[in-house]
């Protein structure tokens, strides 16, 4: 009753919307472009607004805006700003950690030679708090890189559920088809 006399402007004074009706018009104008948009904050990014604008070092610029509901007295107004913000690429480890680090361009003497202690924490510095996605499933799922072994992926032996002793990369490939680069 409160939303619909001030949407009317009904009665003599003006009453300010309560913050709740206001923070709820909020939310349900920011639902359909939360199924389509990237959530920064208040704000929603999305590549089709313009495509993104590769900015180097494996990022990104990704065109968005906020909204927000204001209440006026001649009635609620939207208020939308454009921006633009900075996104990790969306693209292989392998190929974003080659556009990061300098040291990684050239792979493939990294075959034969493991990375030092001081590439393996940069390595690791590079992939903190990104989401990576597996590709040798069906279905999508979703994880974050907290550390890398010390061992080569070529060394890395694991026992399965029966107890047999498995290599990393004969199992991948057993299993998903899928050959581990490194």
């Amino acid at each position: 009753r409160e939303l619909s006399s001030y949407l009317s402007k009904e009665g003599d004074d003006w009453v300010p919307l309560p913050q709740d009706y206001l923070h709820a018009l909020d939310v349900v104008l920011r639902e359909s472009p939360m199924e389509k948009c990237i959530s920064v904050g208040r704000s929603l990014y999305s590549s089709s607004m313009g495509g993104t604008k590769e900015i180097g070092g494996g990022a990104v610029g990704l065109r968005g805006f906020f909204q927000s509901l204001r209440p006026t007295q001649q009635g609620l107004a939207l208020n939308v700003d454009f921006s633009v913000t900075a996104f990790h690429e969306s693209v292989g480890v392998i190929p974003y950690l080659q556009k990061r680090l300098e040291f990684l361009r050239d792979l493939s003497q990294r075959k034969t030679r493991g990375l030092t202690g001081k590439e393996k924490k940069e390595v690791e510095k590079a992939l903190k708090n990104i989401r990576v996605f597996v590709c040798h499933r069906e279905t999508v799922q979703r994880y974050r890189v907290y550390s890398l072994t010390e061992e080569a992926t070529d060394n890395l032996w694991f026992r399965d559920r029966d107890g047999k002793n498995l290599r990393l990369v004969n199992y991948f490939k057993d299993h998903y088809n899928y050959d581990i680069q490194f």
